[in-house]
This record gives C-alpha cells, sequence and structure tokens, in this order.
C-alpha cells in the first residue's frame, strides 16, 4: 500500500558471488524476514523473531587456509563447520578432493576470497597445471589480487602467470621463502602464511597485522594449530 510500500535491492548487471545472497536470505527467513525475488522486494512493517538456541556456522572463507595447511602437510584439525552450509566457500572441500587427482580448472565467479588459498595449493602441486578463470573481481579488493597473489607466489619461488582475468598455475614441490608484503591485504597475508609451509627457507611477511581487518587472531591460531 502507499502507506507501507515494499523497498527494492535492485540488482543490475550479472548477479555474481550468488551463494553469499541466498545465505543472507535464508538466515532472513529464519529470523522472520520475508523477501520476494532475486530483486529482493522487502514488505515493509516486519520485525524480527527471537531465536534460541542459534549457532552462527564456523566461515569456509577463513578456514580454508587451515583446510589448505592440512592439506600440505600440517596435522591439524577443523572443526565448526556446516558440511551442508550453503555458504559459496564450501567449495574449498571440493577445489581440494579434485586437486588430489591432478590439474584442477576453478570458475572464480562466486567464490572471490576461495582464490588466495586455492592458489596457494595448487601451485605446489607438483608437476600439474591448474587454471583458475573468472577472476576479474580479485582485482577490485584490498589490492589487486591478481598482481598481488602471483607477485607474492612467484617471489617465493611458485609459478603463477596472469592470463587477462584467469591464473595459470604450474606447479612446484616446493617454495624458496623469502620476504614478501601483504600489500595490507589480509587473505595475501594469510596466503603467504599457508604458502611458508612448503618453503625450504623461512618466509617473512611485511605488514602481517593485515589480517586484523577479517581475523585478528590468525597468527595467534596459525601457531596454537602447531604450523608456526
Amino acid at each position: 500500500s502507499a502507506d507501507c510500500p515494499m523497498s527494492e535491492i535492485e540488482i543490475t548487471g550479472e548477479l555474481q558471488s550468488a551463494s553469499y545472497v541466498d545465505l543472507t536470505v535464508e538466515e532472513l527467513a529464519k529470523s522472520g524476514i520475508e523477501l520476494y525475488g532475486y530483486n529482493h522486494y522487502i514488505p515493509c512493517g516486519q520485525s524480527y523473531k527471537r531465536r534460541s538456541g542459534y549457532n552462527v556456522e564456523g566461515d569456509y572463507s577463513q578456514a580454508a587456509f587451515f583446510l589448505v595447511a592440512r592439506e600440505l602437510g600440517c596435522k591439524l584439525e577443523v572443526t565448526g563447520l556446516n558440511p551442508e552450509s550453503k555458504q559459496g566457500d564450501r567449495a574449498i572441500v571440493d577445489i581440494i578432493e579434485l586437486a588430489r587427482q591432478g590439474g584442477v580448472e576453478v570458475d572464480a565467479a562466486d567464490i572471490p576470497d576461495l582464490v588466495p588459498p586455492a592458489a596457494a595449493l595448487l601451485a605446489l602441486k607438483a608437476g600439474e597445471t591448474s587454471l583458475i578463470y573468472n577472476a576479474g573481481r580479485l582485482r577490485l579488493k584490498e589490492s589487486d589480487r591478481l598482481e598481488t597473489i602471483t607477485q607474492t607466489l612467484n617471489d617465493l619461488g611458485a609459478n603463477v602467470k596472469i592470463c587477462g582475468d584467469a591464473l595459470l598455475i604450474r606447479g612446484v614441490e616446493t617454495l624458496r621463502g623469502g620476504i614478501v608484503s601483504s600489500h595490507n591485504d589480509h587473505r595475501i597475508a594469510m596466503m603467504s602464511a599457508v604458502a611458508a609451509i612448503r618453503a625450504d627457507s623461512p618466509v617473512t611477511v611485511e605488514g602481517a597485522e593485515a589480517v586484523n581487518k577479517s581475523y585478528p587472531d590468525f597468527w595467534r591460531d596459525f601457531e596454537g594449530g602447531g604450523i608456526l
């Protein structure tokens, strides 16, 4: 009605990261908020319902670094993840499984935050060639991640090449270590830490405090997991 119109969130162009939208809609519905369609017409006059006994799911985008660390040889257990989650970044589990079988092609359109840990993993799949494509949105993150992923891993001894909006990765056995910059990007700092697991000499991450943006306790947890 005119007194209680519906608001609209307009999505222009091609919808990317649809899984984030799906998860948001699902969580709002659990709290009694009704939305209509992918353009999200939101009827006014609604109120949130009280929810009891609710646990926030573990975050796959952050856990991905530890899942990759485990795959690279660290003995650790990652808990608190919902295997049925609608989080798009749950795809890291499939990426790890596919990478065990050889080189893989990863469509990054819906999972841009997985590209740093996935790149670290694939860079260390010796003798295998992998491709991460549809990754143009990474240029709009805290850093131009296509550039900073490539520079950081190559500075450590990897073989990564930018091909348009894709990363072509030729796996090596180990990295050589060295000094790299976080580029003031939390996920580049965490990627560097994971890459250090298979480096022949120490890795120093300048600007390591960049992790404070999304995971202030990352270094404590990384050390607590027996990785440092």
